[in-house]
């Protein structure tokens, strides 16, 4: 059987297979569907969860409407941060490593 867990914003939270072996019992198969990195909720009050994606290691930057640096991090893990310095408006969340530059657009209203 084939689940996925979707959050509100239609971002796949999780997805997996379930395999029932001869056994009747169940095991989880993970599919790797979460290699990208995202920042729920989206849009948001200012507190925000950030998730690096795979591999794990991703420094975080994220810009004003103008393309101005407003924060910087390296992400080791999921990561809960408060954004409420910021104030309102649109925001690029840019995570990059070694060999891949992700971005998404954030909204705190």
């Amino acid at each position: 059987m084939h689940c996925k867990f979707i959050c509100y914003d239609g971002f796949v939270a999780d997805e997996f297979y379930i395999l029932k072996n001869s056994n009747p019992r169940y095991e989880w198969s993970g599919t790797d569907s979460n290699r990208n990195p995202q920042a729920f909720p989206n849009p948001s009050k200012g507190i925000i969860r950030v998730y690096p994606g795979y591999p794990i290691k991703k420094k975080l930057e994220v810009y004003n409407q103008w393309g101005i640096l407003q924060f910087t991090d390296v992400l080791l893990d999921i990561k809960t941060v408060d954004f409420n310095f910021l104030g309102t408006g649109v925001f690029q969340f840019v995570w990059s490593d070694d060999h891949d530059r992700f971005s998404q657009t954030v909204i705190f209203d």
